[in-house]
């Protein structure tokens, strides 16, 4: 994890990632080869929404939390609450298995 997930919104992680990149990029390559490798994701950050990135041989992925989970007052992980619906039971017997049409008729 680069950032905590305590950022408004994606772009602020996109930052955040950029100046980790740059950063990195600057104090702590030691190498022309490791320098030349961050710049570009740098400079691929700076102008686009990137939400993957990967930079020598490590994945980095910007992830929108609040889709999964929801903070408390104190912003920690919050429990659920009195409108969530109660979960489903699952049940993957044959007879229960989804069945999966496809969109457009065949022809």
């Amino acid at each position: 994890m680069v950032v905590e997930v305590t950022h408004g919104c994606p772009q602020q992680a996109r930052d955040a990632l950029n100046s980790l990149l740059w950063f990195r990029a600057k104090d702590e390559a030691k190498t022309r080869v490791e320098r030349r490798a961050l710049l570009p994701a740098v400079a691929r950050l700076e102008p686009e929404c990137v939400d993957e990135l990967t930079v020598r041989g490590t994945r980095f992925r910007v992830v929108r939390a609040e889709e999964h989970a929801a903070l408390d007052s104190r912003g920690g992980i919050g429990t659920p609450g009195p409108t969530d619906p109660e979960p489903l039971t699952l049940d993957w017997t044959p007879a229960q298995a989804p069945v999966v049409r496809p969109r457009c008729p065949a022809p």
